[in-house]
Order: C-alpha cells, then sequence, then structure tokens
C-alpha cells in the first residue's frame, strides 16, 4: 500500500502533528510514510460501512487513507482543531466525525464496543497513564474487532535521529515495553512498563 498524501492535509493541525516530516528529504519523510503504510496493511478486510476510529489524528492523513467503502469514520485528539481538518477531509471527499478530546476519556465520547476497529499511531508514546488509555481503547472496540497501534522504538539510535531532523524529545513517554496480550481475537489485559518525562500529558 502506498500512503496517499494530498496536498491539502500538509499543514500543521497543532503543536504536536508530525505532519511536516512526511515530506521531508533524505529519507526521512519516506520513514514516516512507511511506518503507516506498514501499520495500515495490517487491517484485514472490513465489512461494509465498518466504525474505525483514530485516536490522535492529527491533520487527518490515516482517516483519509482508511476512508471508501462506506465506512464510518470518527477522529479523537487532544490537540488538532476538529473544524479545520474536518473541512480539509471534505475537500477531499472525507467525511470524518471529528473530536477534541483526551484517549483518557472515551468514555465520556463513545459508547462501548462501538468501533470495529481502533488506530493510534504516534500517539501513546506521549500518554502517562497508558495503562488507562489502552484499556478505554479496548472498551470502545468490538469483540472481535482490531486495535492497531504504532509507537516508535525508544532507543539510543531513534532518540538520535528524533534529535537529528528537530523533534522535541521532552514530548515523549518513553516506552521501556509494551506488549498486549490476547484472549482469541479480543484483547483482555495489556501488560506495560514505561519511563515518563515531566512534558508527557
Amino acid at each position: 500500500m502506498q500512503l496517499l498524501l494530498p496536498e491539502d492535509l500538509i499543514k500543521k493541525s497543532g503543536s504536536t502533528d508530525p505532519i511536516m516530516y512526511y515530506r521531508r528529504r533524505l529519507g526521512i519523510g519516506r520513514v514516516f510514510r512507511r511506518r503507516i503504510e506498514m501499520g495500515l496493511e495490517m487491517i484485514p478486510p472490513l465489512r461494509v460501512g465498518a466504525r474505525i476510529l483514530e485516536v490522535g489524528y492529527g491533520a487527518g492523513l490515516v482517516l483519509y487513507n482508511l476512508s471508501g467503502k462506506d465506512r464510518e469514520l470518527h477522529g479523537l485528539d487532544l490537540d488538532a482543531d476538529p473544524c479545520d481538518v474536518a473541512q480539509r477531509l471534505a475537500r477531499l471527499r472525507t467525511k470524518a466525525n471529528l473530536k477534541k478530546g483526551s484517549v483518557l476519556n472515551l468514555g465520556g465520547i463513545y459508547p462501548p464496543q462501538y468501533f470495529d476497529v481502533v488506530v493510534s499511531f504516534s500517539t501513546l508514546e506521549h500518554i502517562r497513564e497508558l495503562q488507562r488509555a489502552l484499556d478505554e481503547m479496548d472498551r470502545v472496540t468490538i469483540a472481535g474487532g482490531y486495535l492497531l497501534l504504532g509507537m516508535p522504538a525508544v532507543n539510543r539510535l531513534m532518540e538520535f535521529a528524533f534529535r537529528a531532523i528537530g523533534f522535541k524529545m521532552n514530548y515523549l513517554c518513553l516506552m521501556a515495553g509494551a506488549r498486549l496480550v490476547f484472549d482469541g481475537n479480543r484483547t483482555r489485559r495489556f501488560r506495560t512498563a514505561s519511563v515518563c518525562v515531566n512534558d508527557a500529558i
């Protein structure tokens, strides 16, 4: 799968949105795009009308690439302006129900077992209460649904690479390890270990 990157979506939607890195030179943009492509390739064929939630939608790039087949798209972001991003997506004939809010409060926004798929790329590493965030995403995912999470590997090489391209490392909640424990097709519990820096949410 090749990630579609329309000009209308290449505009920062908030202070934490990494969208500008997707067009960087020297292979940086390719790395940012490829990790999203690899994640989206993991989603199996979905039923017509499937409900999809993206946690941390930013500029709307992932939602745009998930659109089609009468899918019902939803997005939640703590930083992005939902009206601005929805308008940009609408110009690309993509309808998404976007909200401003925290993954830690999904229960106040969406009913239990509502989404066929919940996706989140480069969001969870910013959150102090990781276990709570994972539990909330699990709660709104239907039985047999899919939870797709993408986080950067945290090691000295990645830390150096992020600093070299100007990424502000003080926003990260460094993940020492995260493992999902499955029971059949339903995620039941999560095991995590993390060390958070001061500016994490």
